[in-house]
């Protein structure tokens, strides 16, 4: 497993074949390819990466924020990079990613324990 970024080029090429994507649906980048969750339900694992705030932030800069960084995925110079790494852009309000990164905790929590790690210094 790889992030496409990785792998791209080599798919392209015919040196390499995509068997799933990690999403819980299919790719807009690679929409003939099916999720992983087609064949292990609930299975979802995106990377994702979001601006955060300190908090205490005031309001008004959060939202003038959530405004600019909504503006700018949807730049086509922006969609057209992102694609060439493999990403999709988009965006959210800071209510709605404050939910998506609470709703990860307990899967990942639970993985943490399974897996036996331990914390260290």
């Amino acid at each position: 497993m790889t992030a496409y970024a990785a792998i791209g080029q080599h798919v392209k090429a015919g040196n390499a074949r995509l068997l799933a994507v990690s999403s819980a649906t299919r790719s807009p980048l690679a929409p003939d390819i099916p999720p992983i969750a087609d064949y292990i339900p609930g299975y979802n694992f995106t990377a994702e990466i979001g601006l955060l705030a300190p908090a205490g932030t005031p309001p008004a800069i959060i939202e003038r924020l959530s405004a600019e960084v909504a503006k700018a995925v949807r730049h086509p110079d922006v969609v057209t990079r992102f694609s060439g790494i493999g990403a999709v852009p988009m965006s959210s309000t800071p209510e709605e990613y404050a939910a998506n990164i609470r709703g990860h905790l307990p899967r990942y929590a639970k993985a943490v324990k399974d897996s036996g790690a331990k914390a260290s210094d």
